[in-house]
């Protein structure tokens, strides 16, 4: 009797495996499991990606228009205070000419010093190139009409001042006209520059 305790025991624990195998039992299937995304899953994800693209486009758009106006300002208020302080420093006539030798100024313009002191301006300082596409710079400098440089150029004389007109207005037209990012700059009679973002009471044409 003991000796079939035993052999029951040592079925149940040490041959059970086999005796599964002998009876043709499998157990449960193996769940396998994998990583990944489902097709509901990536739709959801690309809807999302479309959304943020179709809300964040026209905002980076507006802020490159900026960019591109407050880097041509600055270009163009730093050449003309090299210009002025040029002009001083040298004792001489220094002047900031639209490059295209017209009053077209959007193709970039030149700071030259007329170091032979004969009008001829013939020792360029700074080249500064055409503006982004889209962009126009528009100048108007008062009193000048008549002048053979007029609104082509706008000259220091050795004290700093404006060797012609009141003022130099320059308008900076953004694409489509823009006036929400349009700038404009001036240089009054004793040659101080300033900008501001907006072309309202400036004398240049409008954009």
């Amino acid at each position: 009797m003991l000796l079939e305790t035993h052999m029951v025991t040592f079925l149940s624990h040490s041959n059970i495996g086999g005796l599964m195998a002998l009876s043709g039992y499998r157990g449960r299937p193996a769940v396998v499991r994998t990583s990944g995304f489902s097709l509901i899953e990536l739709m959801i994800i690309v809807a999302i990606i479309a959304i943020a693209v179709a809300i964040g486009l026209p905002s980076m758009r507006e802020m490159m228009v900026s960019n591109a106006a407050t880097d041509a300002t600055n270009r163009l208020v730093g050449d003309l205070g090299l210009a002025r302080q040029e002009a001083v420093k040298r004792g001489l006539r220094v002047g900031v000419f639209a490059d295209s030798g017209n009053n077209i100024w959007t193709g970039g313009w030149k700071v030259k010093a007329d170091v032979k002191r004969n009008g001829t301006y013939e020792l360029v300082l700074r080249e500064t190139p055409a503006l982004h596409d889209g962009y126009a710079l528009k100048v108007a400098v008062d009193g000048a009409e008549g002048d053979a440089v007029g609104s082509k150029a706008t000259i220091f004389n050795g004290t700093g001042a404006l060797t012609m007109g009141d003022t130099a207005d320059f308008n900076l037209c953004a694409p489509n006209s823009d006036a929400t990012r349009s700038r404009s700059i001036r240089v009054s009679t004793t040659g101080l520059v300033t900008s501001q973002r907006t072309t309202t009471g400036s004398n240049a044409p409008s954009c």
